[in-house]
């Protein structure tokens, strides 16, 4: 991890406002989606998707259809 002259986590992919680093994020989902969909069978294909630099709205897509905050699906994928 690098990080800039305040000690931020400068990264190489683009931190949202929660301060994950989205490529991570995306690399890791790419992975688990899958076996994901299957934890919570409410979610659908269509809920899983996401446009190019549009990896925040499918969070919130999951997060308001599983009940759980943001952070906590963000969370849970980085730790799955």
């Amino acid at each position: 991890m690098e990080l800039d002259g305040r000690g931020h986590n400068r990264g190489n992919g683009k931190e949202d406002s929660l301060g994950a680093d989205n490529n991570e994020l995306k690399e890791k989902w790419d992975f688990i989606n899958g076996e994901f969909r299957s934890e919570y069978p409410v979610l659908k294909k269509e809920n899983l998707k996401y446009a190019e630099g549009d990896f925040d709205s499918m969070i919130d897509r999951i997060s308001r259809k599983i009940g759980k905050t943001q952070r906590k699906v963000r969370d849970e994928i980085q730790n799955w």
